[in-house]
């Protein structure tokens, strides 16, 4: 523990620290020149433009609300070309229209004429069988498909033509 000592019996006098002088500006007297000239609300763009309103139009009570239009009776835009009435209880529905088309022959002929869909190009990433696009995955290159891949770019030919007329120039 702490040892006591006769100089903690005697009160102690602290001395107060002595401070830094206070800061003061050497623009101080142009700022107070600029406040006093009236310049500091428009400083930038200059004195407002706008003119002041008379007094005598002072604002009112909703004056500032949109005005709307007038309320027009609504009308339904097909009104006029109605649906047909309900059929009436004792009314039967025609019975026993049939087709002559044969939907199974001409289904067949159809899938028989047609030509076959290639199968997407896919990758399969997890043991669960998660299948994915192949174009999208960035795993085939395609700049390998295109038409004038391998070829010298026009500009680097005009390039190389530049050089050499530089070289013989020289």
């Amino acid at each position: 523990m702490g040892e006591e000592s006769i100089y903690d019996l005697l009160p102690t006098v602290r001395q107060p620290e002595a401070k830094n002088p206070r800061y003061k500006s050497v623009f101080n007297q142009n700022a107070k020149a600029d406040y006093k000239s009236h310049k500091q609300a428009s400083k930038t763009m200059g004195p407002a433009k706008v003119p002041l309103n008379e007094t005598s139009s002072f604002m009112t009570k909703h004056s500032k609300e949109p005005v709307l239009p007038e309320k027009v009776a609504f009308a339904r835009p097909n009104a006029d070309g109605k649906r047909p009435a309900v059929p009436k209880r004792d009314e039967k529905p025609v019975m026993g229209l049939k087709s002559n088309k044969n939907f199974l022959h001409t289904n067949a002929v159809e899938n028989i004429i047609s030509v076959a869909k290639k199968p997407q190009p896919k990758y399969v990433d997890t043991p669960g069988g998660t299948t994915n696009n192949l174009d999208d995955s960035g795993l085939v290159p395609k700049f390998v498909k295109k038409d004038n891949y391998g070829t010298v770019p026009k500009y680097l030919e005009a390039r190389q033509k530049q050089m050499a007329e530089h070289k013989k120039e020289l």
